[in-house]
């Protein structure tokens, strides 16, 4: 008897952190709502953005064979518009693999990302600033489109200096710090030079 009551246990507990994991960590929204100041229309100043790359991800071992990730939003209609997100692998055998999302937007500078290919899924997003940069915190519903992260996004032909540019980058990481995201963060670019 006092086997199948530790097992049972050891099976809920699972459970419960299957779940856990699955869900969007809410002190670090709660955290980000304090200090986000409330953004709205964040479609519209992704989009006005054109062509953007992530400069700042969370350090994975993977890492090493990302060559980029850039993104593009399209002209938001009624809170709501498509984007795309292509990834490049430093291994140029690999090609690029590109991504389609329908994107919505909420308030206080929440977006839901709904992915439109084979894997389904659905991703929270929340900007803690966005500007001449875009910095974010990223969670899935469902499990299917990866564990929580944080990030920035840099527009691709943006118009700030490399120094401002990495002194936003520096920001972004210590927001994401101040709310809680304690992972290691990588620089896929080196703005500085």
């Amino acid at each position: 008897m006092h086997f199948k009551v530790t097992v049972l246990c050891v099976v809920l507990s699972l459970v419960q952190y299957i779940i856990a994991i699955n869900k969007c960590n809410e002190d670090i929204i709660e955290n980000i709502l304090k200090m986000n100041g409330c953004p709205q229309s964040v479609l519209s100043k992704l989009h006005t953005f054109g062509d953007f790359k992530h400069v700042l991800v969370p350090e994975t071992d993977m890492l090493d064979t990302l060559d980029y990730i850039h993104g593009c939003i399209n002209e938001p209609i009624d809170g709501s518009s498509d984007a795309t997100f292509t990834t490049g692998f430093s291994n140029k055998s690999l090609g690029s693999h590109t991504v389609n999302y329908h994107m919505e937007e909420h308030e206080c500078g929440h977006v839901t990302d709904f992915h439109s290919s084979e894997y389904g899924g659905q991703t929270e997003i929340y900007f803690l600033s966005i500007g001449s940069t875009g910095c974010f915190y990223r969670c899935s519903i469902d499990g299917k489109e990866g564990t929580e992260a944080g990030g920035c996004i840099v527009p691709l032909n943006g118009q700030d200096d490399h120094d401002t540019l990495q002194e936003a980058i520096n920001k972004c990481e210590e927001e994401l710090a101040e709310v809680g995201m304690v992972e290691p963060f990588a620089h896929l670019f080196d703005l500085s030079t």
